[in-house]
Formats: structure tokens, sequence, C-alpha cells
């Protein structure tokens, strides 16, 4: 979906004309500072979509993207709606449910990096990879016509397996001969250690794991609440907070600012600048917070 550009222009209006808002007076409730947080996140949001939108000249715009320039809109996208649905948990006050998107935007963004400067083989790897539980599911569907005669909702999904493979080029043979399953031979850490970017790999991706498939750590802190020796369920959500809405919001809106500078698609820099400005005075705010919710400690 094209966003109508006379909608862009007034909204980015409007989005700029809200960064001159001065941020709240210090010693704020915490209420009053998630209010600006969230208007802050729905500018950001809307900003991620409108670079999502937006393409390199009226060609494009027109026919669209060859397949390997779309693998990475491909991902912008997911991200402005993995970013919808962690602002619409924050807005909630819903922090479990934020958490779980906080690692999967990180996945997003980090692939989609990867992918800026990555050759053409890392483009057919991604999609060959991707068919990993298609290859599974035509292995039990073999086993399970070995030992019986395949319903029809089994014959259908077979022949979507294979319609898909057809589309993308990949031979059924090539499929089932694959022993490696992981993108340009890399697991997730592989490919932060080509980036030089290791260090993230404990604190985002490995501690995002217990809040994405949950472990002792996650239900402890949010599912459980301790009484002496024992403990009882908790159903409450655990309360949104500036500290984890504000960093990936500056992390989503500096990704998309690197996307829009290798799509080539804003070159007035008009919307990678309201963006900048975006990141900017969500840096300043958590600076702010940060210092008086700290200042005791």
């Amino acid at each position: 979906m094209i966003l109508p550009m006379k909608e862009i222009i007034i909204n980015l209006k409007n989005a700029k004309n809200w960064l001159s808002k001065p941020l709240p007076p210090r010693l704020s409730s915490d209420n009053d500072y998630m209010i600006y947080v969230i208007e802050l996140m729905n500018y950001a949001h809307y900003l991620i979509k409108v670079s999502a939108s937006i393409a390199p000249n009226q060609v494009i715009t027109e026919r669209g993207y060859s397949k390997h320039k779309a693998i990475v809109v491909g991902h912008v996208v997911r991200l402005s709606k993995l970013y919808h649905g962690f602002a619409y948990h924050i807005s909630k006050s819903e922090v479990e449910l934020a958490y779980i998107m906080v690692r999967l935007m990180y996945e997003c963004i980090t692939k989609m990096e990867y992918l800026f400067t990555a050759p053409k083989s890392s483009f057919k790897s991604f999609v060959f990879t991707s068919y990993r539980p298609q290859k599974e599911i035509l292995d039990n569907l073999a086993l399970i016509k070995s030992q019986r005669k395949l319903m029809k909702i089994e014959i259908s999904i077979i022949k979507k397996i294979k319609k898909q493979l057809r589309s993308d080029r990949i031979s059924l043979s090539q499929l089932k001969k694959n022993k490696n399953w992981k993108f340009d031979g890399k697991d997730f850490k592989q490919i932060l250690v080509s980036m030089k970017k290791e260090i993230d790999y404990p604190f985002l991706f490995g501690q995002g794991s217990s809040f994405l498939h949950g472990d002792w750590h996650e239900m402890k802190i949010y599912n459980l609440e301790k009484r002496g020796r024992y403990y009882l369920p908790n159903l409450n959500f655990g309360s949104s907070d500036p500290r984890l809405a504000l960093p990936v919001t500056i992390g989503c809106l500096d990704a998309v600012t690197d996307f829009l500078k290798w799509n080539k698609s804003d070159s007035p820099k008009y919307v990678m600048s309201i963006m900048q400005d975006f990141s900017i005075k969500a840096r300043l705010f958590y600076d702010q917070y940060c210092e008086e919710k700290y200042a005791d400690v």
C-alpha cells in the first residue's frame, strides 16, 4: 500500500510542529511522562510507515521492487508492523507483551542491516533457508503417506508448497538434500560478529529470549507473586516505562533512517531529517527521565 502524498505532506508538517513541544516538566508523574512518550511513539510509527511507503522513483512507485530489493523493503514493512504492536502494548501498559516485540524488532533490524551490504548469494540464502518449515512438513507428509492414504487437505498442502517452490525456482530435490538451514551459513550470533555487533548479543538477543519463549526469569518477575516460600499467580500486567519505550523507538528510527539512505528514496533528506530530530528528542527525554529516576540510587 502506497500512502497518499498529500496526506504524507500534511502529517509530516504536523510531526515537525510537534517537535517544538517542550519536554514534560522535571519530576512529572509517570502518567504524564507516558502520555508524552505515547505521542512521540505515534509520530515515530507514522515516520516508519512513510519510509516503507516512499520509493526511489516513479517507475518503482508504479511497478514495484525487484525481488532482491523487495526482501529488504519487506523487512522495514515488518518492522513497521512490529513497532505498531509494541506501541499498542506500551499504551495499554502490557509490558510483558511489549517485551516480546522487542526481540522480534531487533532480529528484523539486524537482518535488514546485514542485507544492506550483502552479495546476491545472501538474498538467495535468505529465500532458500525460509523453506525449512515447508521441508519438514513435506517430510512428515511423506511419512504419513507411507502409512495411509493422504487426506484432501494434506494433498492441498503439498501442492501449495510445490507451487511456492516453483515461484522461487527451488527444486524439490534441492530442498530435500539440504542440511544447512542457517541464513548464509551463520547463526544469529555469527551474523552479529560479521557486523561487529557481537556485544549486543547477551543484552538484546539473549535476554530477549526470556520474554519471547518464557522462562523462570520472566515468570518470577511478571507472572508469579512470591509469598514467603510460596508463589501465587499474578494476572496483572506490568506497567509501561519510558526506559523501555524510548530506547526501542530510538533504535527503530535510526535503523529506518539507514534504510532510507540505502534505498535512496528520500533524496531531499526531508523525512530523514524529521526522523533524526525525533531520535534526538527521544534521547533528550530519556536522559532527563533516567536522571530523575536514578537520582537517589
